[in-house]
């Protein structure tokens, strides 16, 4: 699926020196995915927590 979405030039330019990575596509990818397992893992300490 192509997406156009708005990116911060200086955030994926940092990101791509630290990483090493070569595209944006790729940090993008990447970025959405550490999003979803740190959702996943907030999500499982929240219901360790309550329950």
């Amino acid at each position: 699926m192509h997406t156009n979405i708005v990116i911060d030039d200086k955030l994926i330019e940092e990101a791509l020196k630290i990483t090493g990575i070569k595209t944006k596509k790729e940090i993008v990818n990447i970025a959405l995915l550490l999003s979803k397992c740190c959702l996943f893992l907030f999500l499982d300490l929240l219901l360790n927590l309550l329950f």
